[in-house]
């Protein structure tokens, strides 16, 4: 009998070791939690309650537990920006919430390749007026994005996002409404089509109207001396 008790502790021992290690090391104002009683993976969430919000990422100082994270819930903060670097060794996490914060844009640089296993991100509830093409290009496990009451501009530097997510085959939910211009406000994203509501040109048709043959340009040159 002592024999089993003796067995168990030691079994049990390095986890208990682990879980106050994890108590110890997070953040005061975050709560650290296992995922599960066996678990060594940890699901964290920081300030968003009263009086205790958070807005400069040094806050939240993750570093001795950062690639054991899988879990991160930034909601209801006051972030008013972003950088790939705050989200450096995160390198596990797979969902994280950035709803109801001050985000006024996403780019490429915002999250750039630091979440490579990340599976949901929810960004609504922000002041996100653009997203741009390439925002979320090295999330290659990304399935699920939220983006949904932010005062969108839905113009050519949005639509790529609709034809991004159906190519990933990523869920866009719930579906996201327009702000502006004033002629789209309430109408969902989803809805636009280019050539009708939109009319872009890619890059390669830029391109090409602005580099025109040798003979296109002769007949410009006399058709304006006349």
């Amino acid at each position: 009998m002592i024999f089993k008790v003796v067995c168990i502790w030691i079994i049990l021992w390095p986890l208990q070791s682990f879980l106050a290690n994890v108590v110890t090391n997070c953040p005061d104002i975050c709560q650290c939690k296992t995922t599960s009683e066996n678990s060594s993976y940890i699901r964290v969430k920081c300030g968003g309650i009263k009086n205790m919000s958070v807005s400069d990422w040094k806050e939240v100082q993750l570093t001795d537990i950062t690639a054991l994270v899988v879990s991160l819930d930034l909601s209801n903060n006051a972030f008013p920006i972003l950088q790939s670097e705050d989200f450096h060794n995160l390198t596990q996490l797979k969902r994280l919430d950035l709803s109801s914060n001050m985000l006024r844009k996403i780019d490429k640089d915002t999250f750039a390749d630091a979440l490579p296993n990340l599976e949901r991100l929810k960004l609504s509830n922000n002041a996100l007026r653009h997203i741009y093409s390439g925002s979320f290009e090295l999330m290659s496990n990304l399935k699920h994005l939220d983006i949904s009451n932010n005062p969108l501009v839905c113009n050519c530097d949005l639509i790529w996002l609709l034809a991004w997510t159906n190519d990933r085959s990523i869920k866009l939910q719930p579906s996201p409404k327009c702000e502006s211009p004033v002629y789209f406000k309430g109408t969902f994203l989803k809805k636009l089509k280019v050539g009708v509501d939109l009319h872009c040109e890619s890059p390669l048709q830029t391109l090409l109207e602005l580099t025109p043959y040798k003979n296109q340009v002769n007949i410009i040159g006399l058709v304006h001396k006349k």
